[in-house]
């Protein structure tokens, strides 16, 4: 009989902690593993953490207690995702024999699980399967696997429209590339930074390569993924147009999807990129506003002022009407006045964006 593993997953939508789960799951299944949802069955159990928020933390350890508690007796449990790093004291709970291995080191599993046919490097994902996709809130999960069952019968030209109302939520069926890990900033409220670690890019060449597959898959949506894209390519002397020109001319007929972009480095570069959205191609942004007001960005060290954010925003919808903005805002910072916050509402009430987290 095959061996067998299960992973736990609470990442939300967080397309970087579903890419790691993802190259657990291919690992293990590319080296003889079955996959089971029976906890009770499984050779390896899996807590793949997330440590975005403290619910989040929780939800993590909560479900390591109930997970180690209905394992098998020779069961080999992991712990790994972004609360090791994060939140290192919180591991303190964890049983002797279990093992753990942050996000940024799973290659470590080589390590607990000697490849028998594949190694780490060779099982990388570029999509994410289906356990790998769990929300929190099942209504959530309902309605997403809805929503991609109309949208996956429209034409494309369709599609798009239908995300616009809607709301585009990637699926197993979505083509991930994942362009760099680590980040440049130094913002004040962040965990993310101390999980993840500093910027360090994926070779252009071996992002085109992934690329090319997608083109020979006959896919029309590429999601380009990052801790943050907007930095890619700031530690090999490249930048995101150069990026995105490149991914565009190797796939004539594709889309992208831009997931987590801090502000501060587009527009840093915004004159290169504007060709770049007059292409009309790129159907999807995730721009982390985090302040409403420049005296709460200034606190977040966020490297940009409310103004040249909306000039950012408005920018973008003039020239590339159809792509999707989506945001994040964060209320309550430390210092924040009033004031602030009406600014942050006057703010929405003047620039509409598709989506907005808060």
């Amino acid at each position: 009989m095959k061996s067998t593993f299960t992973i736990y997953a609470n990442s939300g939508g967080c397309p970087q902690n579903q890419l790691d789960g993802a190259h657990l799951y291919n690992y293990l299944t590319y080296n003889g593993y079955r996959y089971t949802e029976s906890v009770e069955k499984a050779d390896v159990i899996i807590i793949n953490s997330c440590a975005y928020r403290v619910e989040k933390e929780q939800q993590s350890l909560e479900a390591y207690h109930a997970l180690a508690g209905r394992a098998r007796k020779n069961a080999k449990i992991i712990f790994s995702g972004c609360l090791p790093k994060i939140a290192p004291s919180r591991l303190a709970d964890l049983a002797p024999g279990v093992s753990v291995i942050p996000g940024t080191d799973l290659s470590a599993i080589e390590a607990l699980i000697p490849p028998a046919q594949s190694t780490w490097t060779d099982s990388a994902p570029n999509s994410v399967p289906g356990p790998m996709l769990t929300y929190v809130k099942p209504f959530r999960r309902m309605l997403s696997s809805c929503l991609n069952f109309c949208r996956s019968g429209l034409p494309y030209s369709a599609a798009r429209h239908f995300d616009r109302l809607l709301m585009y939520d990637h699926s197993s069926d979505t083509f991930i590339v994942r362009v760099a890990r680590g980040c440049l900033g130094q913002c004040t409220y962040c965990a993310i930074r101390f999980s993840r670690g500093k910027l360090k890019s994926k070779a252009l060449a071996e992002i085109l390569s992934e690329v090319h597959n997608a083109v020979n898959m006959r896919v029309n949506e590429v999601l380009l993924t990052a801790t943050d894209l907007a930095a890619y390519g700031r530690d090999i002397g490249i930048d995101l147009s150069v990026l995105l020109r490149g991914v565009l001319n190797a796939a004539p007929n594709v889309h992208l999807l831009l997931f987590y972009a801090n502000p501060r480095w587009m527009i840093d570069i915004w004159g290169t990129l504007e060709d770049v959205f007059k292409s009309q191609r790129i159907h999807f942004i995730h721009l982390a506003l985090n302040g409403g007001s420049d005296h709460v960005l200034e606190g977040m060290r966020r490297g940009y002022t409310l103004g040249e954010f909306e000039t950012l925003v408005r920018s973008i919808k003039r020239i590339s009407p159809l792509t999707i903005l989506q945001t994040q805002v964060i209320t309550g910072f430390p210092g924040e006045t009033e004031a602030d916050f009406e600014e942050t509402m006057a703010f929405f009430r003047h620039n509409y964006f598709h989506n907005v987290q808060v």
